[in-house]
């Protein structure tokens, strides 16, 4: 059995500083994903928003859209530090089990997020682009 099945786990002050889990790094970098999160869904609502007005965004956004690509990947980034960095103290120290904190096995759900995910927002993501090169070519021949 492991420690935390039979006591309770020692609270941090009585453990020396050299054995704290890095919570503010854990803190800080679900806090980074959340914003980088929220920042991509704004900016796409943003452009279905003018799509369903049939306007095309102005240049101004296409230029930010390059941030938001750097930021999608700092989101991602910040997500993979929360999961390894959040987990791997209770698995070194033992108070967790390592086939514990694996995943085991995919719920119906979590399959229907990752194919959501990976294929179906690719492609609307793909046909907003789409959509938004159909405008810009009839803003230009209006011209």
């Amino acid at each position: 059995k492991l420690a935390s099945e039979t006591q309770p786990s020692a609270a941090l002050d009585t453990a020396p500083p050299d054995l704290w889990p890095p919570v503010q790094r854990v803190f800080y970098s679900f806090r980074i994903m959340i914003f980088c999160w929220a920042v991509l869904l704004a900016a796409m609502i943003y452009v279905l928003w003018r799509i369903f007005k049939e306007k095309a965004p102005s240049q101004r956004y296409f230029y930010f859209m390059i941030f938001l690509f750097f930021g999608a990947i700092v989101a991602a980034l910040a997500g993979w530090l929360v999961s390894e960095t959040g987990r791997q103290p209770w698995i070194i120290y033992g108070q967790v089990k390592t086939e514990t904190a694996a995943i085991t096995c995919i719920s119906g759900i979590a399959l229907i997020l990752f194919f959501t995910c990976n294929v179906l927002l690719p492609l609307c993501l793909g046909y907003l682009w789409v959509k938004l090169q159909e405008m810009e070519i009839k803003s230009i021949r209006e011209i």
